[in-house]
């Protein structure tokens, strides 16, 4: 079957890796969780398909067309416009009218869309899968489209700042999630994305996890000294949700592990602390990493707490599959069968956190069980051939 991905890039110079299924050089290169999902589903896919990638990358204000030897056969220089000088587009706001959300109307360009179609007329695709909904606007009628959905977004805007003005935002975003859910082929990230998509009128939706997961533990990587560390994974603290966890480690965990006199300290990752915050000296910093699956097998566990948010949930899942004791609230596992104390320490409440991260050091033998066991239960549930049944049966499922 010819196959075409339509996918975004932060770089295009990037391409070499969507040849490779090396992990750590995937990982090493691509922008965040969502590309490495989408390397790792491109890297799937072309196992058995003959895959052809559609490359967006609107910081290069470039899209090309890329064949499955990785040669380049076609592209377009265009801009994505944003804030004021988006709204002289007439394109972006008959999409912005039309679907309330103005991440569709970002990729909604006349230019683009006329492009597009040439190219799927010259080419014959027998499918297109498109790795987010926000290209809605671009999918032509045929050939048959699936769409791959980067979250329920509704419910990320909400979590993320139950304001107002984030109300009208969700109210916005449930329009546009329910004109797609109601037309397209969806594949959702996790169970609870699925039964949201159903509870707003999806025909049919299936579950797709996160793809770089068996890439992940099929790999192997060299294990660091972090006995002194729990690790906390925060990224960009721009976005509130990883803003409101780490305002949570500094200044509620951090004070609470004195006070129960535990004597080890958090390691945080990802982009620089913002200045207004006070580091403590059991808290240390060390931004962007190499190696942080070796870090977290040397650690004593990973912390994560839960402050809205919602996406790709790499944060909990990652250490699961690697073994690696966990302390989460519950609604960090997105609906998949993970049992609280048997796969993971649950927390709802600063005192459970403290009692969880207690219980690690006290009880490390234990702990290192539990990961044991959620790690069985992770490559059962996300093995390599699971993957591929799900993935096969999305693509022959032809209507």
């Amino acid at each position: 079957m010819k196959i075409l991905v339509v996918h975004h890039s932060r770089r295009s110079n990037d391409s070499f890796i969507y040849l490779s299924d090396d992990f750590k050089i995937a990982n090493n290169q691509v922008y965040g969780a969502q590309e490495l999902d989408t390397w790792a589903g491109i890297r799937m896919l072309a196992k058995s398909q003959e895959l052809w990638r559609l490359e967006v990358c609107p910081n290069e204000s470039l899209v090309r067309l890329i064949s499955p030897l990785g040669e380049v056969l076609a592209k377009l220089e265009i801009r994505f416009d944003t804030g004021l000088h988006s709204l002289s587009d007439f394109e972006y706001l008959k999409a912005l009218f039309k679907y309330g959300d103005s991440s569709i109307a970002f990729f909604s360009r006349k230019k683009l869309a006329t492009w597009m179609e040439d190219l799927f007329q010259q080419n014959n695709f027998d499918l297109l899968w498109w790795e987010t909904q926000f290209y809605e606007a671009l999918i032509p009628n045929k050939p048959r489209s699936i769409v791959r959905s980067v979250n329920f977004e509704p419910v990320h805007v909400l979590a993320e700042d139950p304001s107002l003005l984030r109300y009208l935002r969700f109210l916005s975003k449930v329009r546009s999630e329910r004109l797609i859910s109601r037309t397209r082929e969806l594949v959702a990230i996790s169970p609870n994305d699925e039964s949201n998509y159903k509870d707003y009128g999806a025909n049919e939706t299936k579950v797709l996890p996160l793809r770089q997961l068996p890439f992940i533990s099929n790999s192997n990587f060299a294990t660091e000294d972090f006995k002194e560390y729990f690790l906390f994974f925060g990224s960009n603290y721009n976005i509130r949700h990883n803003r409101r966890n780490l305002e949570y480690i500094l200044e509620v965990l951090s004070p609470s592990m004195r006070k129960a006199g535990l004597k080890t300290k958090i390691a945080t990752f990802g982009h620089r602390i913002p200045s207004e915050f006070f580091v403590p000296d059991n808290v240390a910093h060390f931004g962007f990493a190499d190696n942080l699956q070796g870090k977290q097998l040397g650690s004593l566990g990973i912390v994560i707490p839960y402050h809205g948010g919602a996406g790709m949930q790499s944060k909990i899942f990652e250490p699961l599959i690697l073994g690696v004791p966990v302390i989460a609230n519950p609604k960090n596992l997105a609906g998949y069968d993970f049992q609280p104390y048997v796969h993971y320490y649950p927390a709802t409440s600063e005192k459970e956190y403290i009692d969880g991260m207690v219980y690690f050091v006290q009880n490390a033998i234990a702990a290192w069980e539990m990961g044991k066991r959620a790690k069985i239960r992770a490559i059962e549930m996300f093995s390599e051939s699971n993957f591929y049944s799900i993935l096969n049966g999305i693509v022959q499922d032809d209507k």
